[in-house]
């Protein structure tokens, strides 16, 4: 049981898969899949303070947060499809946003075409500096 439970939380966060496509594949009702998902899920986060280096804290104890580009979807008209086609094949917006490690946005950047790499926005923020990105206190 502890397996197929792992199984489930592994084809969920591994694929991307929906509860109906793993409901199908276990043969379990989707309240099933949700509460293994969840067992699964707050086991390794009790155990995550025992395999927390320190050597990693010390790593990040100069950042404020972190940063990643996202892809959401968009609908945009025709003509300007080709630029919102991200490399996956669909039509998105390309945004970058910050957050603290206690999970408070700080920093959300909209609206660039899916076909912009997330380098070329960061960069795009980093040198505008009207964007006034969260950076580091001095000193």
């Amino acid at each position: 049981m502890i397996e197929e439970q792992l199984a489930i939380f592994l084809n969920i966060i591994g694929h991307n898969e929906r509860n109906r496509v793993i409901q199908e594949r276990f043969q379990h009702s989707g309240e099933t899949i949700s509460r293994y998902f969840n067992n699964v899920l707050k086991s390794i986060k009790s155990l995550s303070r025992e395999f927390l280096q320190p050597a990693l804290l010390l790593i990040i104890q100069n950042c404020i947060g972190v940063i990643d580009g996202m892809h959401i979807p968009a609908h945009v008209p025709a003509k300007d499809q080709s630029r919102f086609r991200n490399k996956k094949g669909f039509l998105s917006q390309n945004v970058l946003a910050a957050c603290t490690f206690d999970l408070q946005f700080i920093f959300i950047y909209p609206g660039w075409e899916g076909s912009a790499a997330d380098s070329r926005v960061l960069r795009a923020v980093l040198d505008d500096p009207n964007q006034n990105f969260p950076h580091t206190p001095e000193g």
